[in-house]
């Protein structure tokens, strides 16, 4: 069993009858959608999934989970989603996929937000080996680039890659990208930045996570929220 594989089933053993749950995007997630399915199918497992992306939307079609989107419903019993980094603390960051502001009202919506990931992802304390997205409106970049720099972060605009342009969000905005200093005040940062006009999100989650299934080589390690 793979890294990946091994988180999703032990994070899928969370999801009970009659559940509303929320189903996140990326390789890792897609492994508690295959064990849901399974369960469904060998246990009668029965939960109203809500995707929080297209892709996922169609998986829940393809498996035939009853579903229902995400603006439809105001909470979530329990949501499992990827990540870029996670710590021992449970500080996330996410939105290596532009998405990150969809991702966070997705995640505050669930009484129980779970990461899943595989130890490629799982870092002692955040630090500035990933981008930190910043999804800003257009008009407001430069602005907002000035204010960031003024805070002590150098940002630059995520291009697409693969073509021309840059990357443009599923709300129709653009995205700055930042590094953190390893050494900062994560939620003074998330409340700084998220201050500034134009500012639409940033992609650390911070005192949002409950718990995250980590994929080793020897199994699942869990991280629980620190309640002391």
């Amino acid at each position: 069993m793979d890294k990946k594989q091994s988180a999703g089933i032990a994070a899928a053993s969370l999801v009970t009858n009659g559940m509303t749950v929320g189903l996140g995007t990326g390789s890792t997630v897609l492994h508690v959608i295959k064990e849901l399915k399974r369960r469904h199918d060998d246990e009668g497992l029965e939960f109203i999934a809500v995707p929080s992306s297209f892709p996922t939307r169609l998986l829940c079609i393809e498996n035939g989970f009853e579903y229902r989107d995400l603006c439809d419903v105001d909470k979530l019993d329990i949501a499992f989603d990827g990540c870029d980094r996670v710590d021992d603390n449970l500080n996330v960051i996410k939105g290596g996929g532009a998405a990150q502001t969809v991702e966070k009202v997705f995640a505050c919506m669930a009484d129980k937000f779970v990461i899943v990931a595989d130890d490629s992802k799982y870092v002692r304390t955040l630090s500035g080996d990933v981008d930190v997205p910043v999804e800003v409106i257009e008009c407001a970049w430069r602005s907002v680039q000035a204010s960031l720099d003024k805070l002590g972060y150098e940002s630059k605009l995520r291009n697409a890659g693969k073509k021309d342009g840059l990357v443009i969000t599923d709300n129709g905005n653009i995205v700055l990208d930042i590094r953190l200093k390893g050494d900062e005040d994560l939620l003074a940062l998330n409340n700084a930045v998220t201050l500034l006009p134009g500012v639409l999100e940033i992609g650390i989650f911070i005192g949002i996570a409950d718990c995250a299934y980590v994929g080793t080589d020897n199994g699942c390690k869990i991280i629980y929220k620190n309640l002391h």
